[in-house]
């Protein structure tokens, strides 16, 4: 009885559904820009819960790992407090990282910026002497002498400041300094509540699951079911080998190009390094992003142009190595994607959302990519299904009857 009414409204349910998709969709377009706003509201205000997800999501496994060790010991309080020994080695070691490194990089990085932006004019000035130079008579840049030279006129520190949004009125710059202290202090802020978040989102990750399961269970059969959680399995381990490849990949680019730039003698070696290794997490654009800044300051502290093309040389061949050798090495083939989606991945992702869309947009090509592949392959076993299905029929239709 009950699929009979079903089977006789469904029509009618589905066709209500769809039109109301369909209103959803272009009142969605036709208020876009409020749209976007209030989509901007409700992640401000999640922001927390979504540095927690991440935190959680990347120190899960370690945690897991500890877990198993601490309940296989020997030793009783180890295996009875598995859960807290497990969550504070983790999240102290994450800390200590994170101390470690910001102890020990900004204070440097704040020096050479303030160093940098002190010597700046004297760099420009240097700039804009080198490049007269090439525009002198029999020089390479000879034809376009006036171009150049009124470029230099008009080139200067405050031609700087402008393009980067900087007042040189140190008189002007206190609302911008608080603006700044503001920022930085709600970063902070999300970045504490997001980790205490990251620690019940660990601890309770079993509850929080079968909550989900639960809920979805509601709206999705069996086979389903079974698609979602084949799927969620093959995104976490693209996902999370891959920013820990890149991870791994951009520390050891950043060691080789400080031990190689301290051996050239650049001045600012090692934050140059780090700022080279860290630009590779962004696939094809990063390496040559954070290359041409390093080969630039090197040439504005160094003023000299062999010295500079040998730490180019140097930049391109590590980079090859890399590229060639460490990279595949440490991914190991975590994405299997051409390097036409790469690009287009990284192109599209940084247009719409800046920096985080370069990060996030090669994984999440990925993760559709083989979403893909998967409904292709599901669909095809259907098919086969079907056909084999079929052919027995066939088979048994025209099969002669037995003489009995």
């Amino acid at each position: 009885m009950l699929k009979r009414i079903w089977s006789k409204w469904s029509i009618w349910i589905k066709g209500l559904l769809f039109a109301t998709a369909v209103i959803a969709i272009y009142k969605t377009f036709d208020n876009l820009t409020g749209m976007l706003s209030g989509l901007g509201k409700v992640f401000s205000v999640l922001t927390p819960f979504i540095v927690g997800l991440v935190i959680a999501y990347f120190l899960y496994k370690p945690y897991i790992l500890l877990l198993r060790k601490f309940k296989r010991s020997k030793f009783k309080i180890l295996s009875k407090c598995a859960v807290g020994f497990s969550c504070a080695i983790v999240y102290l070691s994450f800390i200590a990282i994170l101390a470690i490194i910001i102890g020990s990089l900004i204070p440097m990085l704040i020096q050479n910026i303030s160093d940098f932006l002190r010597d700046a004019p004297g760099y420009i000035d240097s700039i804009g002497v080198f490049l007269r130079s090439l525009a002198e008579p029999g020089e390479i840049l000879h034809m376009f002498n006036t171009q150049i030279n009124n470029f230099v006129d008009s080139f200067n520190i405050d031609t700087i400041y402008s393009f980067f949004n900087i007042n040189s009125d140190v008189t002007s710059i206190a609302p911008d300094v608080i603006n700044a202290t503001t920022s930085f202090a709600k970063v902070l802020m999300n970045f504490f509540v997001g980790l205490i978040v990251s620690i019940y989102m660990i601890l309770e990750k079993d509850k929080l699951l079968t909550q989900f399961k639960r809920m979805a269970a509601v709206i999705l059969n069996k086979d389903q079911m079974s698609f979602m959680s084949t799927l969620y399995q093959k995104a976490d381990r693209i996902i999370y080998r891959y920013f820990v490849g890149q991870f791994g990949d951009c520390l050891i680019v950043s060691i080789g190009a400080t031990i190689g730039l301290l051996l050239f003698g650049v001045d600012n070696a090692v934050v140059l390094g780090f700022i080279f290794g860290m630009f590779n997490i962004i696939p094809y654009f990063g390496p040559i992003i954070g290359g041409v800044f390093v080969v630039l300051i090197t040439f504005v502290t160094s003023k000299n142009f062999i010295f500079t093309l040998g730490v180019t040389i140097f930049l391109l061949a590590f980079q090859q190595i890399d590229t060639n050798f460490i990279g595949p090495k440490i991914l190991g083939g975590a994405l299997d994607i051409s390097p036409f989606w790469v690009i287009f991945a990284v192109t599209i992702g940084g247009g719409l959302f800046g920096f985080v869309g370069m990060l996030i947009g090669v994984p999440v090509i990925a993760v559709i990519r083989m979403l893909y592949n998967l409904i292709m392959n599901r669909r095809d076993e259907r098919l086969k299904r079907e056909m084999d299905k079929n052919d027995i029929v066939k088979e048994s239709v025209n099969d002669p009857p037995s003489d009995n």
